[in-house]
C-alpha cells in the first residue's frame, strides 16, 4: 500500500504501525482493517493528485521518485498544504509515479482489503445442502 509514500510526502510521522507492516495486513481484525481504508482513502491519489503526487510516464527506473520541493527538478507547482480530516498537513516533499505505481500500490491492495471485508455466504446445515443424483450425493 502506498501509506509509506504518501506519509513521507506528507511528514506524517506519527501513523500506527499497523497500517505500516504490509507484510501483516492478513492478521488485522475486520475493525482495523475497515480504519486502515477509511485511512487511505483519506490519502487517496486522487485525492492528492496535482497537489503532492504527480503520475508521470517517463521516470528512469523506478516506478515512483521523491523530490524535494526546493529541488531543481521540481518543474511543477506543488501545494504548500493539504486539509485533510480537517486539519492542515504540511507538504514536505513530492511524489512522481507511474502508473503501475498506483495499480500495485494502491489501486489493488484496495481491491483486496475490500474483498476481504465483503459478507461470505452463510453455510446452511447439511440436510439443505446435500443434491441427489443417480450416480452420487453431493454433500
Amino acid at each position: 500500500m502506498c501509506i509509506s509514500s504518501h506519509a513521507k510526502v506528507l511528514d506524517l510521522d506519527e501513523l500506527p504501525r499497523e497500517f505500516t507492516n504490509y507484510q501483516n495486513y492478513y492478521a488485522l481484525d475486520d475493525t482495523m482493517t475497515r480504519h486502515l481504508l477509511d485511512f487511505c482513502k483519506l490519502m487517496s491519489p486522487d485525492i492528492l493528485e496535482g497537489k503532492c503526487i504527480f503520475q508521470v510516464n517517463d521516470l528512469d527506473g523506478s516506478s515512483n521518485e521523491f523530490v524535494e520541493l526546493s529541488s531543481a527538478k521540481t518543474t511543477m507547482v506543488a501545494t504548500s498544504s493539504i486539509m485533510m480530516a480537517g486539519r492542515n498537513i504540511q507538504v514536505a516533499k513530492i511524489m512522481l509515479y507511474k502508473p503501475i505505481w498506483r495499480r500495485n500500490n494502491y489501486d489493488q491492495p484496495m481491491a483486496e482489503l475490500a474483498l476481504s471485508l465483503a459478507p461470505r455466504p452463510a453455510l446452511t446445515s447439511g440436510r439443505n445442502t446435500r443434491r441427489r443424483s443417480s450416480s452420487c450425493v453431493l454433500l
